[in-house]
């Protein structure tokens, strides 16, 4: 896990992100987590060009560093521009689904048997990780399809494509199955399984530890900043799994932006007024006891029977759901004019030498929170920072590095390139 943010008006926009990333291991059954504060996410996506790229969760793609990927693209790319950023996005999609040669099959088989092996097993399995029942695995099965089947599909994955692609991976599907899910509920059960591995494939629901990519900046026929978000996870078939989870362009309706990403909870308590989980949790439990509150009182009148009790209890069920969504409604606005409001109101007026200041306090308010939490620490390390305008392009609030630039001139002037 890690905190990236990017804060956005008409001005510019700056991108900060934490050093924190965490490697896991599976080893006797147990998930055991270990976490660097040393990970590079920002850089620029082209050196002639006022764009740039940060990443989260996921440091690679089918074994090959994000870093390496961007640094191969951005060669590519040299001096060429577009006139919009989704342009520049498209173009790195490209560029990806073209890159057969450096992403492994061993790599992508590897990865496809540890996302298989792990989901048969949730899925045959109970917490205690003992095998289910026939029904329940046939109920979990059709449940698990019917989830997939409202999802979104991945552009460009297909029918003929999907099929394709698990025509070619169908014997590690098996192999995968027949290592987790035992044969008497296997039996009878391949179409299914079959069936369930190619909705996995082709809907946008994460296989694999995903990544997520944040393309922001400035085309050449863009005067306001803009910023996609995408998530993706491997490399199937020559394409990558990638979709667009978010999009946003600054302008005269919305000046400013505000917008976390990966681990939020802190800063969106700062932007919201109130901390999302506190809030989830606070409106199940709010409903919960309006619900209960009428029977408990309805119990207490002796004049009334039974049938006459459960009539009044159906009135409440009926009109309570509709009543506490419009008061959740009537929160969210009261949040939005008193914290949310007020906030992006002066962003929009921010200088671009204070959007920086900003991004980097706001990272930090994440880092104390994780800071003081007796969880493991998963944001945290040196925060880099950089301040993206029209005119200035992409310049370096802060950065951190591996090695002083001092001593090494050598690197500076192939940079410069």
């Amino acid at each position: 896990m890690t905190a990236e943010i990017a804060v956005m008006n008409k001005f510019g926009v700056s991108i900060a992100a934490d050093s924190a990333v965490t490697v896991q291991a599976y080893h006797n059954r147990e998930i055991r987590r270990k976490v660097y504060n040393t990970a590079n996410k920002i850089f620029t996506l082209s050196k002639h060009a006022p764009i740039g790229v940060m990443f989260y969760n996921a440091v690679s793609l089918a074994g090959i560093p994000w870093e390496t990927i961007v640094k191969s693209y951005r060669r590519e790319l040299g001096e060429k521009k577009f006139d919009h950023l989704i342009d520049y996005c498209n173009d790195f999609i490209r560029f990806l689904n073209a890159q057969n040669d450096i992403f492994q099959d061993s790599a992508i088989e590897a990865t496809l048997d540890s996302i298989f092996v792990r989901y048969f097993l949730r899925l045959s399995t109970n917490s205690e990780y003992e095998v289910i029942s026939k029904e329940e695995f046939d109920r979990r099965l059709g449940g698990e399809c019917e989830r997939l089947r409202k999802l979104d599909d991945i552009e460009g994955f297909d029918d003929a494509f999907v099929g394709r692609v698990y025509d070619d991976r169908k014997n590690l599907v098996l192999q995968s199955a027949r290592k987790i899910i035992p044969k008497n509920l296997a039996i009878g059960r391949v179409r299914r399984i079959a069936e369930l591995v190619r909705l996995l494939i082709r809907k946008q629901t994460p296989l694999a530890e995903q990544s997520g990519l944040v393309f922001t900046g400035f085309g050449e026929r863009e005067y306001l900043p803009a910023l996609r978000h995408y998530i993706v996870d491997c490399h199937l078939g020559g394409r990558a799994r990638l979709w667009l989870r978010e999009s946003h362009c600054v302008s005269h309706d919305e000046q400013s932006y505000v917008i976390p990403f990966a681990d939020a909870d802190a800063i969106r308590t700062l932007t919201e007024g109130i901390s999302p989980q506190f809030h989830s949790q606070m409106a199940r439990g709010a409903l919960d006891l309006l619900l209960q509150i009428p029977a408990e009182v309805l119990a207490e009148i002796t004049e009334l029977n039974d049938e006459q009790r459960e009539g009044y209890l159906q009135k409440v069920r009926e009109a309570l759901p509709s009543q506490f969504e419009q008061y959740m409604k009537d929160i969210s606005i009261f949040r939005y004019e008193n914290y949310t409001e007020p906030m992006t109101k002066s962003i929009a007026s921010l200088p671009i030498s204070d959007l920086g200041g900003v991004a980097e306090s706001l990272l930090n308010s994440s880092q104390i929170s994780k800071r003081v939490n007796p969880d493991i620490e998963t944001v945290g390390g040196p925060i880099d920072v950089a301040t993206i305008s029209k005119g200035d392009g992409f310049v370096w609030i802060k950065r951190k590095h591996y090695f002083e630039s001092g001593i090494n001139p050598s690197f500076n002037s192939r940079y410069l390139k």
